[in-house]
């Protein structure tokens, strides 16, 4: 409640400087289209969270409504096409570029699947912090900067440090 308050005061004092600052600010043809771009916002702020609820968070959103935005007045008025037409092939291409980027992996799905296979090459069931401690506990891992002293068969450690 206290953030939406905050945010909402933030509003009104913008707001109410900006009117001060110029009184044609107050218009009713101003106040309407303020309105109409911010619920266009609002609209867009919706699917976007359906996306990071998801756990699909998509950074590239902006330049597909971007390209959008371009690319159905070009059609529309450019080309002449008629207008279901032109949004069909406006959906089109924004819904061919998302299966893109959904067909194409990411680079952290290529650094979750390096870090797997570093962790099943020196599984961290059994944690040592030195060789002696290795071998008294027969750990299957040793801290990295131990493994020339680690018994031979016993440790199975990566060359660099991988817990970042």
């Amino acid at each position: 409640m206290k953030k939406i308050l905050g945010i909402s005061g933030l509003l009104l004092f913008v707001f109410l400087v900006t009117w001060i600052a110029e009184p044609r600010f107050a218009t009713a043809y101003n106040l309407q289209n303020i309105i109409r771009w911010s619920s266009l916002f609002g609209i867009i702020s919706i699917g976007v969270s359906f996306v990071i609820i998801t756990a699909g968070i998509d950074l590239s959103i902006g330049s597909v409504i971007g390209l959008s935005g371009c690319l159905l007045p070009m059609l529309l008025i450019g080309s002449g096409w008629p207008a279901p037409a032109a949004l069909l092939a406006v959906l089109g291409v924004a819904a061919a570029i998302g299966l893109l980027q959904f067909a194409i992996p990411s680079a952290d799905s290529a650094v979750s699947e390096v870090q797997e296979e570093t962790v099943q090459s020196c599984p961290a069931n059994k944690s040592c912090p030195s060789a002696k401690e290795a071998e008294a506990k027969d750990c299957t891992k040793v801290c990295p900067e131990d493994k020339a002293s680690c018994p031979e068969g016993k440790a199975s450690c990566p060359t660099s440090d991988t817990s970042t």
